[in-house]
């Protein structure tokens, strides 16, 4: 039984689903192991890897970034754990998601997970997910990113309101957001020397990849994009020529201040940008909150 029989979503090809809970059942007992068996199993083609293709009569020349998900199907193959990626980057998903095999977006497959006896609660220990104990790579860590802009625009206005936003809405966040701790100290990035943000009149960014014999290289504008050039400052690049986008700006600055994030966190920080404060207090956010020490 092979999954890779069908392209077609995972509720409608019972093979797939049948496979992924056998998938899940050596995952819940992958510590229990031997090493000769998990040796084996970093290197034979047993995990389920899905990616997109695109359906007869959409058409070719539609930007998969801003395609209809009605225009693609999956296709699915079973691979070793180099030939498969674990896609915890959403927009280098949407940029790549034709070229390479992506692990099914389930924590105890894909991610970190955090393992507990039935009878307690509190969590026993925490593992990494199984496709990641294998040996498969995340997404982010296999896209190189360029980028290139056009003139600044000094003392812009819009580069002042967004920082004074996210320094004002990153305790919330963070309050949040505690299965993990930030690479930089909040008091840090309060310092107007390490987290700085500038307007330009555009932004591109040209992202690459070299994966499994796939090769590609995709450039796009964008609204917002953060990076930090070794130990430096933090800096969010902003365009003037568009609206900024808070899932981009939530994105960029995730993946500088956390070693791993998952989508959910990107969706949650972006919510807490774009969200007057007002409605934030209604859903249960005081505005209050300190950063835990841990930050």
């Amino acid at each position: 039984m092979r999954p890779s029989d069908a392209i077609v979503p995972c509720g409608s090809n019972g093979a797939v689903c049948s496979y992924l809970v056998e998938l899940r059942n050596i995952a819940i007992n992958f510590q229990t192991l031997n090493y000769a068996t998990s040796a084996r199993l970093k290197k034979a083609p047993i995990l389920v890897g899905s990616r997109r293709i695109r359906r007869q009569g959409s058409g070719t020349a539609t930007d998969p970034v801003d395609g209809d998900e009605e225009d693609w199907d999956l296709e699915y193959d079973l691979l070793a754990p180099n030939q498969v990626a674990i896609a915890d980057d959403t927009i280098a998903l949407q940029q790549f998601g034709e070229d390479i095999f992506c692990a099914p977006q389930e924590d105890i497959l894909e991610g970190e997970c955090r393992n507990e006896f039935p009878w307690s609660s509190t969590p026993t220990f925490e593992t990494l997910g199984f496709y990641q104990s294998l040996g498969c790579r995340r997404l982010s860590d296999l896209v190189r990113e360029e980028y290139q802009t056009t003139q600044e625009i000094h003392g812009h206005r819009t580069a002042q309101e967004v920082r004074h936003l996210i320094l004002e809405r990153l305790p919330l966040f963070l309050h949040e957001h505690t299965h993990a701790t930030t690479r930089v100290p909040f008091s840090w990035l309060n310092n107007e020397r390490n987290f700085v943000v500038r307007t330009f009149g555009k932004v591109t960014v040209t992202r690459s990849l070299n994966f499994a014999g796939a090769k590609s290289s995709k450039s796009i504008e964008t609204s917002a994009i953060a990076r930090r050039e070794r130990r430096g400052a933090i800096q969010l690049w902003l365009a003037g020529n568009a609206q900024v986008d808070m899932y981009e700006v939530a994105t960029s600055l995730c993946r500088l201040l956390f070693d791993t994030y998952k989508v959910n966190d990107a969706l949650l920080f972006m919510t807490i940008l774009s969200t007057d404060l007002r409605a934030l207090r209604r859903r249960g956010y005081n505005g209050d909150y300190e950063v835990p020490p841990h930050f």
